[in-house]
């Protein structure tokens, strides 16, 4: 998938109840905004090249597990928020 010139995602992942893992070792967005709503089985999300200095993790994932794990680089440790804080942070 090429992501270099798109902006926003919103929604792009919404309902998609199967999924339990995404990679995303390219993608590059400034807006995820329910884009992982409604995936209660989603447990694993590589993100690692996102740049999130300017990012904030939205609160309005809805439905995603208590728990999981996700892949993402340093400066987006601090933009994630409650709604995957229980969630085991790689950082690449």
């Amino acid at each position: 998938m090429r992501t270099l010139n798109v902006a926003s995602y919103p929604g792009m992942f919404d309902s998609c109840y199967n999924l339990t893992s995404i990679e995303l070792p390219n993608f590059k967005a400034k807006n995820l905004d329910n884009m992982f709503v409604f995936c209660p089985n989603l447990k694993y999300i590589n993100i690692q090249s996102l740049n999130c200095q300017n990012y904030i993790w939205p609160e309005n994932y809805y439905d995603l597990p208590s728990y999981g794990i996700i892949k993402l680089n340093n400066d987006c440790i601090n933009s994630l928020t409650n709604q995957i804080s229980n969630w085991t942070k790689i950082i690449c």
